[in-house]
């Protein structure tokens, strides 16, 4: 299993709207219609010295999923995101390699 991660850091005006526009255009597709298992969204603590807000989108799913979509589709949805609020945020994605999980 894989973990597609998206790490974002937005100017706080536009933090409920960036929210509830994650959630519908990019979680939900995600998971209906992209096969990804299942999401988790994550505030990242301040850093100090640094403005905004950051917040984490982790995506879980097979190697398959995820290669397919990074070939894909990947600039489609993070373009949408970047037209739409344009200048007022910055992002970067990594993949990670799910290993083993400790409980």
């Amino acid at each position: 299993m894989f973990i597609y991660n998206l790490t974002y850091q937005i100017e706080e005006t536009i933090q409920d709207l960036w929210l509830d526009y994650i959630k519908e255009n990019l979680v939900s597709p995600l998971l209906e219609h992209e096969n990804f298992e299942n999401a988790r969204l994550c505030k990242i603590d301040p850093v100090k010295g640094i403005e905004g807000i950051g917040y984490s989108i982790q995506f879980t799913c097979k190697k398959e999923t995820l290669e397919k979509f990074l070939q894909e589709k990947e600039t489609f949805y993070r373009s949408k995101i970047y037209q739409k609020f344009q200048g007022k945020l910055v992002d970067f994605s990594t993949t990670l390699e799910i290993i083993e999980d400790f409980k």
